[in-house]
C-alpha cells in the first residue's frame, strides 16, 4: 500500500528505523542513551560524571545521540 502524500525520503527512513530497532545493539545503545539523559536530567549531573557511571564515553554517548 502506497501512502500518498509523504516524501519518499521520510518512508523510507521510517523503513530503516523499523529494521534497526530489531538489531540488540540499537536497542542496547537507546537503552544507554536514555539512562545516560535520565542521570543528567533527574540528577543533576555533569555528562562526564554520567558517563562515568554508565562506563561508556561521553564522546561515544554523543555520537550514539545524533544516529
Amino acid at each position: 500500500m502506497k501512502v500518498c502524500g509523504l516524501q519518499g525520503n521520510i518512508m523510507r527512513l521510517s523503513r530503516l528505523k523499523d529494521k534497526l530497532i530489531d538489531k540488540p545493539e540499537v536497542a542496547f545503545r537507546l537503552a544507554q542513551l536514555k539512562r545516560f539523559e535520565r542521570l543528567r536530567d533527574e540528577h543533576g549531573l555533569t555528562a562526564s560524571d554520567a558517563a562515568h557511571i554508565l562506563g561508556i564515553s561521553r564522546a561515544t554517548l554523543y555520537r550514539w545521540r545524533q544516529r
